[in-house]
């Protein structure tokens, strides 16, 4: 009678084992658009893309990446596997079959010794929501020009009155012209006037990192920031220009330090971070100093400030505290409701 006893636990540990499997090689149609997503966000000398499935579902995408050994260690972090799984998640086939994404940073010191940082990333159904709106054909203000010389934007629900002694810079058939503010507003080309302008939410999420649409740039000058004239730079400034990119980050401070970090492989502090205020409205952000051309060196102030789908970007640029209290007075007008 004790006899079918074994056959009974065989058959329990049978069903409780788990089995995985794990394909590689091609595994999308849109493969190397998704590899392109990746290394505009992380370069790297070889990307791995594989899927590891356990009892038939639960499926797990593992992206491992060769990357620069000089990279510091702790640069290779979670916000930057959290950014890596956003650029292309959008784009990823039948998205909401994995459960979650292996990143796998590799740096090969020698040809003997490697050390891997691995992070798991979870793709819950609200993070699948959150960046699939961003797929359709949702929109955004991108701004105009009213018939006063004020910048409006109604979804988010902003103005600036744009002072007389500057000049709106326009981009018209790839070379830049420079409106007078305060002249003829029929000078302006049409579009620069139309109160429906709008950009999609699709648009602006495949703007590369650090990379914010153009809205407005306004610049004291009529002339471009940089000039080289018989082998010197001449430089033009204060500029002020406005854009926009998508909320793909918790916070302000967040968006500051992956950025900063994307951009120079270190970290930037919280201490480096401030509030800056101009018109009825604070933003965050970090103020530097940088060479424009031939060891001229210029400030820039990165400043944003977070709407509910769309961050507004402000990026400033001046030589000295006269410049930069211009900009001030620029920006006193500025009023979001």
């Amino acid at each position: 009678m004790a006899r079918p006893l074994p056959i009974c636990i065989f058959v329990c540990c049978f069903f409780s084992c788990r089995f995985t499997t794990e394909n590689s090689g091609q595994l999308f149609v849109n493969q190397r658009l998704i590899e392109s997503k990746i290394q505009s966000v992380q370069p790297a000398a070889h990307i791995d893309l594989s899927v590891q499935t356990t009892n038939g579902h639960d499926s797990i995408l593992i992206v491992k990446l060769t990357v620069d050994p000089k990279i510091p260690n702790d640069s290779l972090n979670l916000n930057l596997a959290k950014q890596i799984l956003a650029s292309f998640l959008t784009i990823l086939p039948n998205m909401t079959t994995f459960t979650a994404c292996k990143i796998l940073f590799t740096k090969q010191e020698s040809s003997f010794e490697s050390k891997t940082f691995g992070f798991i990333c979870l793709i819950t159904p609200e993070l699948v929501t959150r960046l699939a709106t961003i797929k359709d054909s949702t929109r955004t203000s991108r701004g105009y020009v009213d018939p006063h010389w004020n910048y409006i934007n109604p979804d988010l629900n902003l103005s600036l009155s744009l002072q007389s002694d500057w000049y709106y810079n326009s981009d018209e058939n790839d070379s830049m012209v420079f409106y007078s503010i305060g002249s003829d507003i029929n000078q302006l080309p049409q579009y620069r006037t139309e109160t429906d302008r709008k950009v999609t939410f699709q648009t602006l999420s495949e703007l590369d990192p650090g990379v914010a649409f153009p809205v407005l740039q306004i610049s004291k000058n009529d002339k471009l920031l940089t000039v080289i004239r018989n082998g010197k730079v001449d430089y033009h400034g204060p500029l002020i220009t406005v854009g926009l990119v998508m909320n793909m980050f918790d916070s302000e401070d967040e968006y500051l330090k992956n950025l900063y970090e994307l951009a120079y492989s270190k970290k930037l502090s919280a201490e480096e971070i401030r509030t800056f205020h101009f018109g009825n409205a604070d933003f965050r952000g970090h103020q530097f100093r940088h060479e424009i051309k031939n060891g001229q060196m210029a400030n820039y102030l990165f400043v944003i400030k977070r709407f509910r789908k769309v961050t507004l970007v402000l990026n400033l640029i001046y030589s000295n505290d006269k410049e930069f209290e211009e900009i001030r007075h620029e920006l006193s007008g500025l009023k979001i409701n």
